[in-house]
């Protein structure tokens, strides 16, 4: 994918299929989930959350990949820090040592968020 054919990608608006085909192609040992699995982030401006794919990463770490729809309250471009804070509550070193989060706005709006507690990710992934 061409740098140009990316900066279109990321502005048109959030597919999940897509995302997990470019996930797929950039990181090979991300899996998709056929269905996706219904994930508590009890928080009054989340409407749903899922898990739809997951990373394993050659250090034995793995990424867990959040779909999280929120209200209309939230303004998904300027409240960085309160929707880095909805995930990182999932972040156990058991189901997941980080995440991929994609926040989905009412308007269509999206943003794409990796959420970590430590410093340092092994950037080779094994097949």
């Amino acid at each position: 994918m061409t740098r140009a054919e990316l900066q279109s990608f990321l502005r048109s608006r959030y597919d999940r299929a897509r995302w997990l085909v470019l996930l797929h192609d950039l990181l090979p040992t991300a899996r998709p989930w056929m269905d996706a699995q219904p994930r508590e982030l009890s928080d009054p401006a989340v409407v749903s959350a899922a898990q739809i794919a997951h990373i394993a990463l050659a250090d034995q770490r793995n990424v867990a990949v959040l779909e999280v729809k929120v209200t209309g309250q939230i303004d998904i471009q300027r409240n960085r820090s309160s929707l880095r804070n909805l995930v990182a509550r999932f972040i156990d070193n058991q189901r997941a040592d980080a995440v991929l989060a994609f926040f989905i706005g009412d308007s269509g709006d999206y943003r794409f968020s990796f959420v970590a507690r430590t410093s340092t990710f092994e950037v080779t992934a094994e097949n």
